[in-house]
Formats: C-alpha cells, structure tokens, sequence
C-alpha cells in the first residue's frame, strides 16, 4: 500500500483495520488481500494488481451509472491466460472450451484508452449491477463485430484486427462474427492463427505452421493470443492440441 501511495500520488492513512484512500475509500486488509491474491504480497505483480484495485475504485465511485455504462467492456480471453481471473470472471463460454468471455472496464488507468479485465472479487466491492454491466458489453460487442463483418465481407482472407475496444479473441466470441468468416468456406470451417489479442490470419494453408507457436511466444504474456492455431465454426472455437494438426479433424469435428 505504501507502493501505492507513492506511485499513484495517493493520500494513504492505515491502521490496524483498514486502509483509507485519499479521504475517499475504506479498504479492510481482507479487501486488499483479495486485491493482490494469488500473488506474493512482496511482488512486482501484487503492486500492479493493487494499483489497478485500488485506481478502479476511486474512479468508479465518482461515475455516475451511465458514466460506468459508458465505460464497460466485454473482453475474450483463451483460457489459461495470464490475465484470466479465473472461473468467477467468466460470463460466457465459447463452445470448443477455449475461449472465455467476462467483463472488462475502460479509463481505470493513466491511458484512457486501455481496457482492463474487471476482478470478478472486485465487482462486490463496486456494489454494480452484473446483469446491466454484462448486457452492455455484449451490446457492445456485436456493434464492433458489425464493423469487423463489413470488412469481412469486403475481403473475406483479411487480417483479423481489432475494432474498438474489442481485440481479436473478443470479436471471436461473437457468433455472428464467426458466422461471417466461415460462410465463404463449404465445410463451414476455417483454420486461423490468433497469435497477439490485437491480429489474425486466416486459412492457415498459407502460412507455415510454426507461425502461430513462434509469434506467440515472441510477445509479452499480456498481449499474447492462442499459442497454437484455431479451428473456427459459426457456434465452436478449438485450439488445436499440442502437437497437433489443423488439418486433421476425429469423427467429432474436434483437433487432434
């Protein structure tokens, strides 16, 4: 808390029971345990995660709810990701058990444009309404995935990039988006590489299969996408095994 007081410029007094935020917030140690778990109290990561905690906080109480309306967003990410908060985050499940989607909040940080994955345990903190937040973001999500089809449907082996505030992987969580990329194939199936949140590339046939594995491993852990390539239909999103072959489809239509 220290960390935060002095890299965020904050008023801090502490006590025994509690932390109070520049005469604004009273945070109980229980609170900030949350706020940094799973990560070791004396960690580089623990004063990111209580930064954003703590910024979060401030910012949301002085925003009115159409002001955090405005602000919400939805965010994909593959499972297993490192900034995936884990199964209380998740809101929706992509059918093919890669691709997570959950609530995310914009203008938390010093960028006003960044989008930050909202902790599932900090949403009781908030007192927000869950079901208006995430009926938004889902709104929100298929106007950027409208943009995303038009260019689709314009030039149907384009680059997957983002739209707005919706990255790659977010966009893919959209049906109707997905719809859009497989209807120029027969098989109703098509190959990608989602290496980065922010890029794609399509039909794989292409491209050299090592591309995915290698450019996802050549960005940092929060930018990163799918570690290996992505089979996509209008309703399921399988990221081929490790080791496995795009190409190659079992009897039930999944990677191996």
């Amino acid at each position: 808390m220290l960390a935060v007081c002095v890299l965020d410029d904050l008023d801090i007094d502490i006590d025994d029971h509690s932390v109070t935020v520049a005469n604004t917030i009273e945070m109980s140690w229980r609170e900030i345990e949350l706020a940094i778990a799973p990560h070791s109290s004396d960690g580089d990561r623990a004063v990111r995660s209580a930064r954003t905690w703590v910024r979060t906080r401030l910012r949301v109480i002085g925003w009115s709810p159409a002001q955090q309306l405005a602000r919400v967003r939805p965010v994909g990410l593959p499972v297993g990701h490192v900034l995936h908060p884990g199964a209380l985050w998740v809101r929706e499940r992509v059918l093919g058990g890669s691709l997570d989607v959950g609530l995310g909040l914009r203008d938390t940080a010093a960028d006003p444009e960044v989008v930050h994955v909202l902790d599932p345990q900090l949403v009781t903190y908030l007192g927000i309404n869950v079901e208006a937040w995430w009926e938004r973001a889902c709104s929100y999500r298929e106007e950027m995935a409208e943009f995303g089809i038009e260019r689709l449907a314009r030039d149907p082996v384009s680059t997957l990039r983002s739209v707005g505030d919706c990255d790659v992987p977010t966009l893919l969580s959209s049906s109707a988006f997905r719809h859009q990329i497989v209807q120029v194939d027969d098989s109703g199936m098509r190959s990608a590489a989602v290496p980065t949140r922010t890029h794609g590339w399509l039909d794989l046939g292409r491209i050299d299969p090592a591309f995915a594995v290698a450019a996802a491993g050549a960005v940092p852990d929060e930018q990163r996408g799918f570690t290996r390539p992505l089979l996509i239909t209008r309703d399921e999103i399988v990221q081929v095994a490790d080791g496995g072959d795009h190409r190659i489809l079992d009897s039930r239509g999944s990677a191996r």
